[in-house]
């Protein structure tokens, strides 16, 4: 996640851009199979302190904000993720999203992976 990758304007809908403190930036969203192991790890440049978070979908597998998330926040760096895992309670989007935990820190790259089993079959879509 960069300034050059992605909507990084304050006044845009949050996806991509650099982490900074207060505002979660959202770096996409992954299909995963119900009961599947999820794995996201994020990496940063330099040590920070970072708040991963990943949104459960609703239950028809829509992207959704008011269903519930996934949270994991702890140091990070170019060589040790910060690591969540999961097992996921239901199929559909679940979205990706990192901010700085520190208010005096400067905005960031991060670089976020995601490990996940994507349903064979899905009724959803």
């Amino acid at each position: 996640m960069d300034d050059d990758l992605g909507d990084s304007r304050p006044a845009s809908l949050g996806y991509g851009g650099k982490i900074v403190p207060g505002d979660f930036r959202t770096a996409g969203s992954i299909w995963v199979a119900d009961g599947s192991l999820v794995r996201v790890k994020v990496y940063t440049d330099g040590d920070r302190q970072v708040d991963l978070r990943v949104l459960k979908p609703d239950s028809a597998g829509a992207k959704s904000t008011v269903e519930g998330d996934h949270a994991a926040q702890g140091p990070t760096s170019n060589t040790e993720p910060l690591v969540l895992e999961f097992t996921a309670d239901r199929e559909g989007y679940h979205q990706l999203s990192a901010r700085l935990s520190d208010g005096g820190e400067v905005p960031t790259r991060a670089y976020v992976k995601a490990e996940y089993q994507a349903p064979k079959q899905s009724n959803l879509f």
